[in-house]
């Protein structure tokens, strides 16, 4: 797992939600350096530091997900089993510790493929995935 200090923008966001009022901040956008905004209480649409933020974790998640390549019980598709979907599932749900990001079950689901109808079912059961179907709609 990478060393990525990623429990610091949680506590930084905590922090800063129990500062006083007149916390501001400015980004070096381009080399120029724009008016200063308001902290406020947690990131919203819009925020100029929600994009560097995404970005940021996004990378944690990326290089957690690489470093499978170097477990040697982890296997790819196709010879994916079920060692290998729990060291997922852990990854992810140490992802979600950290970042305080979550996937939303609901709209998740799971592509099955090139198994037994025993071992589908007990993907599905054990793990409570929704089974998707191709062709599938996106948006």
């Amino acid at each position: 797992m990478s060393s990525l200090p990623m429990n610091w923008s949680k506590d930084t966001l905590r922090k800063g939600s129990h500062q006083d009022a007149a916390l501001s901040y400015s980004l070096l956008v381009n080399g120029g350096l724009p008016a200063k905004f308001q902290g406020k209480k947690g990131l919203r649409q819009r925020d100029p530091m929600s994009p560097y933020l995404f970005l940021l974790v996004m990378e944690y998640l990326n290089r957690a997900l690489k470093s499978f390549k170097f477990n040697p019980n982890f296997n790819y598709h196709p010879r994916a089993d079920k060692v290998s979907i729990n060291l997922l599932l852990e990854r992810f749900n140490h992802f979600s510790k950290v970042s305080g990001l979550k996937a939303n079950m609901e709209k998740s689901a799971i592509y099955i493929a090139g198994v037994t109808r025993e071992f589908k079912e007990m993907i599905l059961e054990e793990m409570q995935f929704i089974l998707g179907e191709l062709p599938f709609k996106y948006l």
